[in-house]
């Protein structure tokens, strides 16, 4: 991963196969009258940082924490800087459901800050700020692998489903499906956490993702039709200008989502729905360490992201990537329920077919 507003523009074009002199013919859709064509709206989801730092322009650190509730909910709340109560009051959750606060902290000084939200504690972690850069309490060091299989329930996952109740997920039997990365603005390592992250996707779901090369095209609502290749991962800024990306909801770090498209050749009777098309935008402010380490890092919501292009939805189980908030406890590797998911939406479910 709810908000999606990418302009669909490219047509889907599907064929039926008829007879004509013995000789079989391959007759696009746009001109028959009994092959329809629908499409799904993009799904899209953020990763949330617990906690984020940011600069303001007398250039002190404001720490923000975030933590997920429901759309609309109110509750009171209070935060805390290294155990003193800095402000309280009442919040609502933005339509994403996410509840967001500030508290200004010290620059270069480690602190330990602490969002309760009815009198419950929410996040409760240590941060080194220095202007937008956030360090968790112990700083990550670089992964092997970044598939896992041993952690959390099997159970702890969610999928997504079509219209007519199939799991949405890709066709495997469509071939591979090719990839470019726009890792200009991701720092030292983007690139290669990126490759990593597509090879445990491709591990987990048995799907062939093919890195196809770089590119400077950067996803956003309105020129899916113009995306180079089926899915794009790019590190760019939230905003409307060239070169940024409008998916970002408030207070994401992270956008990943997916384009499906339906086919019907019996006038709608039955439909055969599919993912055709993926994305995923890292906002470079975030200045996640890179690599899989413990803690929140790049590696971490690359994972997540490109969970959301295959497929999965959130999980609460905390102890998997595909839960929705990136914190000192996340682990930067798939856990049993990920996995578990993402063979669910993965090849050995078999060709998607029409119901």
């Amino acid at each position: 991963m709810n908000r999606t507003k990418w302009a669909l523009t490219a047509a889907v074009v599907v064929a039926c196969v008829g007879q004509q002199g013995g000789l079989q013919r391959t007759v696009p859709a746009v001109m028959t009258g009994h092959v329809l064509t629908q499409v799904n709206p993009v799904v899209t989801d953020a990763a949330v940082p617990a906690v984020s730092v940011r600069c303001r322009t007398n250039a002190k650190p404001l720490a923000v924490l975030a933590a997920r509730g429901r759309p609309g909910q109110r509750a009171s709340y209070g935060t805390f800087v290294n155990r003193v109560r800095t402000h309280t009051g009442m919040l609502t959750a933005d339509r994403r459901g996410t509840f967001t606060t500030s508290t200004a902290v010290t620059d270069h000084r480690r602190v330990g800050v602490i969002l309760q939200l009815s009198s419950r504690t929410v996040v409760n972690a240590a941060v080194t700020p220095s202007c937008s850069k956030l360090m968790v309490a112990t700083p990550p060091a670089p992964a092997p692998t970044a598939t896992s299989g041993s952690r959390g329930n099997a159970t702890s996952y969610t999928l997504n489903y079509s219209r007519n109740g199939a799991v949405t997920r890709w066709d495997p039997c469509a071939g591979d499906i090719h990839v470019r990365v726009n890792a200009a603005n991701g720092g030292t390592g983007a690139l290669a956490d990126a490759q990593a992250a597509l090879s445990a996707l491709s591990s987990g779901t048995g799907l062939h993702f093919v890195y196809d090369g770089s590119t400077t095209f950067v996803p956003s609502t309105g020129n899916s039709s113009s995306q180079p290749a089926t899915v794009v991962i790019a590190w760019a800024a939230p905003g409307t200008g060239a070169g940024t990306s409008d998916y970002y909801e408030s207070g994401a770090i992270g956008e990943g989502g997916w384009r499906s498209s339906g086919t019907s050749t019996d006038g709608g009777a039955t439909w055969n729905w599919k993912i055709v098309q993926g994305f995923v935008v890292v906002d470079p402010g975030a200045s996640l360490p890179g690599g899989f380490g413990n803690g929140a890092t790049r590696g971490a919501l690359l994972l997540h992201e490109l969970g959301h292009v295959a497929g999965l939805g959130h999980t609460s189980d905390g102890s998997q990537v595909m839960y929705p908030m990136l914190g000192p406890s996340t682990v930067g590797s798939y856990g049993a329920g990920d996995l578990a998911g993402l063979t669910a939406v993965g090849a050995a479910k078999g060709c998607t077919t029409a119901s």
